[in-house]
């Protein structure tokens, strides 16, 4: 029904008499629908009317509801008679609109109709006193409000600056605490217009101070906003909370200070009751905020009227600490100003971020890197790295090197940065991170600094191995070139295989640098790899080769970098307990190498006597799939792909 009654009112607003013969219809036709207004004043069924008397009457009879015609004719005559009151104030002739008003046609909408403009509210609208003065003269009652917004007079004029009308409108008896509908009451319109003579005169009349717009705003926080130096004296002089909070909690102070306004932020400071510590919803206080404008002059009158150093561990609105800002803003003098203001410029935010570290992830900015390290940032102390809603401790060089940090990572190495620092979840050296990104110049000052090549991270991959899965040759051959191990066994990315297994089944296997090489039908890597002298057929701890993996992915030109340049014959096996797996007889046709290898009934027995004894285990490798089924289909399709 509230649907069908959303429906028929939105029809009745555009005029669509017709629909009126829906069932639904008499929703809109009830009391609440039908006085319904629009910012013009019309209602419902003065919209629907358009002129159509006997089309609505008629719908209307049907419904029971002839007499809502009655209430439209009143609504239109209405609108006649304040349209002419109107145009006839434009004309500003004060003995005609005088003439007009006493008409008795006219004198009954004195006081306006329903959310139709008043006649004071067109005098004071036209900025005309004597017409103001007349209306009021003939008995219009000075507090009505009218329109959607619900305007007063005494709104009206504080808008246009007029204080003479002002004068009139309290003198009047106009109410000077009268709010319009969103909350903006007569001393806020004053204190936003800078009309302090129209404030005086509101205080004079007993104006609440205190009153909250919509957003919790007090005249206090407008004068602070606005930088309103003899306004805001004048609040505090008649006892205004300069303590006072809006709806997300800042104070007139912190308003101010957002607002870059200094002297406003002076006289409130000069207060004593005034809370220089207060904290927003946002986690906002008056010395974060002034970080956050990066106006030194306000910073130092924060920090100078600061009654204790408790704030400075307090946290904005990203749970930064006004430190971790000036940081973040890359912003060298403020970040040295704190420090010599006491902050600790290895404090820990919320979050247990440190200020080195977000000097570290700006790569475009060494000089807040390097102030923050002359001020005496320890490079080795781990803070909390938060990534895609993970968070890992790790050191600042690991940051650096994550965001390709060049200058930084120097910086960093220069200032005694553990070079092999790899206290994360995972396990990660700054190497590690370089190799993983693919970035050459990290890698080399890296590993010109003495990182461990033969580091392993939570899957035991060395840097190398992340250099041949990933397919960096320039980092891979700077690796090899300064002795890294090339025969290390990694731990194989579950997420190769986690598609082909049926669920239940865990693959746990370890392969080479090689293996992951022919696993990505690298033959590049590949090469590089057997020519520093990667053995293609060393077992992992299921007797997996490379030389197996390469049969497995099929790449052709692969397998003949084996064979010509790892020396792999084409008629080893693979080791027992494995399937006997043979080249098919296409591969070796097109090399030459001519068909030697043929499954016994040896060997195939004792495939299927091993196979029998591991069913039911739930740990499975690569060896252990038999090649005939289903399942082994599956999985080296999956491996493919």
């Amino acid at each position: 029904s509230d649907l069908a009654a959303r429906v028929a009112r939105a029809a009745a607003w555009f005029g669509a008499i017709s629909l009126l013969t829906l069932p639904q219809s008499s929703y809109i036709l009830d009391d609440r629908s039908l006085e319904e207004r629009k910012w013009t004043g019309k209602t419902c069924v003065a919209r629907l009317r358009g002129g159509k008397d006997r089309i609505l009457g008629r719908e209307l009879a049907r419904l029971g509801l002839e007499g809502r015609l009655s209430r439209i004719r009143e609504e239109e005559e209405a609108e006649r008679r304040l349209t002419d009151i109107d145009d006839t104030m434009r004309t500003k002739n004060v003995e005609l609109v005088r003439s007009l008003l006493t008409n008795p046609k006219y004198t009954h909408y004195l006081n306006g109709f329903g959310l139709y403009p008043t006649p004071l509210l067109m005098a004071v609208n036209q900025n005309n006193s004597q017409l103001v003065r007349l209306v009021l003269a003939l008995g219009a009652e000075p507090n009505v409000q009218s329109d959607i917004v619900r305007t007063s007079p005494l709104l009206l004029a504080l808008s246009h600056r007029n204080l003479d009308i002002v004068r009139i409108l309290l003198d009047a008896g106009a109410n000077p605490n009268l709010c319009a509908s969103n909350g903006d009451s007569p001393a806020l319109i004053a204190v936003g217009n800078g009309l302090m003579d129209a404030l005086q005169l509101l205080i004079k009349h007993s104006a609440d101070l205190t009153i909250q717009r919509n957003d919790g705003a007090t005249p206090i926080h407008m004068a602070a906003r606005w930088g309103l130096g003899e306004i805001l004296k004048m609040l505090i002089h008649e006892g205004v909370d300069v303590n006072s909070e809006d709806f997300t909690g800042n104070t007139p102070l912190i308003a101010a200070v957002h607002c870059r306004h200094f002297e406003a932020c002076e006289i409130l400071l000069t207060i004593e009751e005034c809370n220089v510590d207060a904290v927003s919803d946002d986690g906002d206080t008056a010395l974060t905020a002034a970080v956050s404008t990066g106006d030194s002059r306000l910073i130092s009158a924060i920090l100078a009227g600061l009654r204790s150093r408790s704030n400075s561990d307090i946290k904005y609105s990203h749970s930064r600490s006004a430190l971790h800002m000036g940081v973040s803003k890359c912003n060298s003098d403020i970040t040295r100003l704190l420090v010599s203001q006491g902050l600790d410029i290895n404090i820990q935010d919320a979050k247990g971020r440190l200020p080195v570290q977000i000097a570290s992830s700006f790569s475009h900015s060494a000089e807040i890197l390097k102030t923050v390290i002359e001020l005496g940032a320890d490079v080795n102390k781990e803070g909390v790295h938060v990534e895609k809603n993970e968070t890992a401790r790790v050191t600042a060089l690991y940051v650096a090197t994550k965001y390709h940090h060049i200058d930084g990572i120097r910086l960093l190495l220069e200032a005694g940065a553990d070079v092999n620092s790899s206290s994360n979840p995972e396990n990660e050296t700054a190497l590690h991170v370089a190799c993983r990104k693919k970035n050459m110049r990290s890698v080399r000052i890296l590993v010109e600094a003495g990182a461990d090549l033969e580091a392993r991270d939570i899957d035991g991959c060395t840097p190398l191995f992340l250099c041949a899965e990933r397919d960096f040759p320039e980092g891979l051959l700077l690796l090899i070139e300064h002795g890294a191990n090339v025969d290390c066994l990694a731990k194989l990315d579950n997420y190769m295989l986690e598609t082909s297994l049926p669920e239940g089944i865990v693959f746990d296997a370890r392969q080479s640098a090689l293996s992951a090489a022919i696993m990505q039908c690298n033959a590049e890597v590949t090469t590089m790899l057997i020519r520093a002298g990667a053995d293609p057929l060393i077992p992992n701890v299921f007797n997996a080769t490379a030389w197996m993996n390469a049969i497995l992915v099929g790449n052709l030109e692969i397998i003949k970098i084996l064979v010509e340049e790892g020396g792999v014959h084409p008629s080893t096996a693979f080791p027992p307990l494995l399937p006997p797996y043979t080249l098919p007889e296409e591969y070796l046709s097109q090399f030459g190498w001519g068909s030697n290898l043929v499954q016994n009934q040896e060997r195939q027995e004792e495939l299927q006597k091993w196979d029998t004894q591991q069913k039911g285990l739930p740990v499975y490798h690569l060896g252990q799939l038999n090649p005939f089924s289903e399942l082994y289909d599956e999985f080296k399709e999956g491996l493919r792909k």
